[in-house]
């Protein structure tokens, strides 16, 4: 008898529940809708923080204050779609952004004069993308970026003038250049192209702006490989490869013959992800493997000592975003399973 009232006890509890009330929606806004702020960059001589946070009309636009002040100012005027991403200026006078029209997808580059609060187009060409875009601390007043200007469909480097907007072509694009990679002398050296007859991803090098292209490596379809950065002398590059791995590796590879110089770092358990490079002495400094979760393993004594900090400052898997000229002052965001990004 014990047995059969506890079955209609919990029959009466199962369907009691099927009628209880469910929880509420959750807003589409909180979904869907722009986040209060994002994206904080440091600028390079460290006095002001930049990042992203509606406008008044809720859209999505660039603000910068001074660290220490509640200065907050917006600094760009979208009205409608809202800016994603933007970039300082290596004199830390400037932001750069990046923003179509109306959504179709053909991006400009744009100039904010902090001082003056002027705004610049500096791709104003109709129907031209750009995209690539790279900013390097000895070549303060100048910027590469790719533009499909010659032919739509390829993108060729230019380099602007921030000063006076000159556009000039710097590397032309034969076709099937899909990444290009700059030296510590802000000349592009690099390039990562993809084989339409195999799908396999080819790394090209060359020794100087006018210099003939080689391939140096190439990975077959399926294989994993990126060239993130030059050596500061040139000769090598930091490459993740997967070839003649189970997983991909961090090396130095040679620049002039493509060989397998050292081994940086790898795991057997995971692939390279995240990559810290010095932006002044372009040396591996940390490396991360997503086992479960982003796992660092850090290359340079000199910040040992700060990671193991950061491991420790809250829960979540940690990431530097941004840092500034003098490495004194880093932006580091956190990421975890119990709340947003911090």
């Amino acid at each position: 008898m014990a047995v059969k009232a506890f079955l209609v006890l919990t029959v009466l509890a199962i369907a009691t529940s099927s009628f209880a009330t469910p929880p509420p929606l959750i807003p589409r806004e909180v979904l869907f809708g722009n986040p209060v702020k994002a994206s904080p960059q440091i600028s390079p001589d460290g006095t002001h923080l930049a990042y992203l946070a509606p406008s008044d009309k809720g859209v999505l636009n660039v603000w910068v204050r001074t660290i220490g002040k509640e200065d907050d100012i917006q600094v760009s005027g979208d009205t409608y779609r809202g800016i994603r991403n933007f970039f300082w200026t290596e004199d830390s006078g400037r932001l750069l952004y990046r923003q179509d029209q109306g959504g179709d997808e053909n991006f400009h580059v744009f100039l904010v004069d902090l001082a003056s609060k002027v705004v610049r187009d500096l791709t104003p060409f109709q129907g031209i993308r750009a995209q690539g875009v790279m900013t390097d601390r000895t070549h303060p007043n100048e910027l590469l970026v790719g533009l499909n200007l010659r032919d739509r469909r390829v993108f060729d480097m230019h380099r602007v003038d921030l000063t006076t907007g000159a556009i000039t072509l710097d590397t032309q694009n034969p076709g099937d250049v899909v990444a290009w990679l700059a030296d510590s002398s802000f000349v592009i050296r690099g390039a990562a192209a993809q084989n339409a007859h195999d799908a396999s991803t080819v790394l090209r090098v060359r020794d100087s702006r006018d210099g003939a292209w080689r391939e140096i490596a190439r990975w077959p379809f399926g294989e994993n490989g990126q060239a993130y950065d030059f050596t500061a002398d040139g000769k090598g590059l930091i490459v993740a490869t997967s070839l003649g791995s189970d997983t991909s590796r961090l090396i130095l590879m040679d620049a002039t013959s493509g060989k397998e110089v050292s081994v940086l770092a790898s795991n057997r358990k995971a692939d390279v992800g995240e990559v810290e490079i010095h932006p002044d002495s372009h040396t591996m400094q940390a490396v991360g493997f997503n086992v479960l979760k982003n796992e660092w393993t850090v290359l340079d004594e000199s910040i040992k000592a700060d990671f193991a900090f950061l491991a420790t400052v809250r829960r979540g898997q940690f990431y530097l975003t941004s840092r500034n000229r003098a490495d004194t002052s880093w932006i580091v965001v956190y990421q975890g399973d119990s709340g947003p990004v911090a």
